[in-house]
């Protein structure tokens, strides 16, 4: 019986493909390679059934004796014009699966890779190139991907057996995290180390999307300076409700946390900055740089306009 169809085409044929998407190189490493002819959604891809839930309680009292909440650093506090941010920060937080654990999404890296093993297997073989193709781009640029070669993937089966290897350890680049909140079906948001943001925002989840927080460094002792290593790390991110410390969130609950719609928002912080930038005194260009000094980034020539717009309707 002839199992070939579409999904068995390999990740090469169609980046080669007119009207498809685009090689990166002319040189292809993988030109001697033979592609596998097995089916991709087979059993060794999938293994057993996925039974653990995301969400299943965790045991607090066990969270209290390993873990602590520390706040943000003040210089995120000036950004993020908030304190009331926490990180859970240990040594058995930094993988990306016992970060989610301990933001209340109970998962393992077994169970990690069987999900994304499974939406892998749902994706056309072009959207998978492309998934592909931007680990390539990342790999070129040197953006750590992780200790492997996004080149030697040939089709799903291959990009498959690498995730599941014991040595692979998942990297806050945003391939990466869009895979991972495809498939688990949540919104992540990620603050770096280097004082940027990112967020997921995938519109595509369906009914009552929940949302976690998670932070992003190239240093396990968060109170040292961040150096440059081979693996970045993760720890769970919360936020200071009361007197309790909230890490996941219901969409259709987020009107209720100013300081959250002020982190999935740029445009909001900016424009706070830019209100408490006018007790400034001085020129334009002052105040330009307060915000970006207090904002850890530079202004597009949009955000730039947005202030000036802001400013004008202040005075007026």
């Amino acid at each position: 019986m002839n199992n070939t169809s579409i999904f068995t085409n390999t990740i090469e044929e169609f980046l080669d493909e007119p009207n498809t998407l685009e090689s990166l190189d002319d040189h292809n490493p993988l030109d001697d390679h033979n592609p596998l002819d097995d089916i991709l959604d087979d059993d060794d891809l999938l293994d057993e059934p996925i039974s653990e839930p995301l969400d299943e309680p965790i045991n607090k009292k066990i969270l209290k004796s390993k873990y602590e909440w520390e706040p943000l650093s003040d210089i995120w506090v000036e950004k993020l014009l908030s304190n009331n941010f926490f990180i859970k920060n240990d040594s058995y937080s930094i993988s990306i699966e016992n970060a989610l654990s301990n933001a209340g999404f109970k998962t393992t890296k077994n169970t990690l890779c069987k999900y994304i093993s499974k939406y892998i297997n749902s994706l056309s073989i072009i959207d998978f190139s492309q998934i592909i193709k931007d680990y390539r781009l990342k790999y070129k640029n040197s953006i750590n991907i992780g200790n492997w070669d996004p080149y030697s993937v040939v089709n799903k089966k291959d990009f498959i057996k690498i995730i599941k290897g014991k040595d692979f350890f998942f990297q806050p680049d945003h391939t990466t995290l869009y895979l991972i909140s495809n498939s688990l079906k949540i919104n992540i948001v990620v603050l770096y180390s280097d004082y940027s943001i990112f967020f997921t925002n995938n519109k595509q989840i369906d009914l009552t999307p929940k949302m976690t927080m998670l932070y992003s460094s190239n240093e396990i002792n968060l109170n040292l300076c961040d150096d440059l290593e081979n693996n970045s790390y993760y720890f769970p991110l919360g936020l200071k409700n009361k007197n309790k410390i909230k890490t996941s969130f219901l969409y259709s609950n987020l009107h209720k946390y100013k300081e959250i719609l002020n982190l999935l928002d740029t445009s909001k912080l900016l424009e706070s900055h830019t209100m408490n930038a006018t007790r400034v005194s001085g020129s334009l260009n002052d105040i330009i740089n307060y915000i970006e000094d207090k904002m850890k980034m530079s202004l597009s020539n949009n955000d730039k306009k947005i202030v000036f717009k802001l400013l004008v309707e202040k005075i007026n």
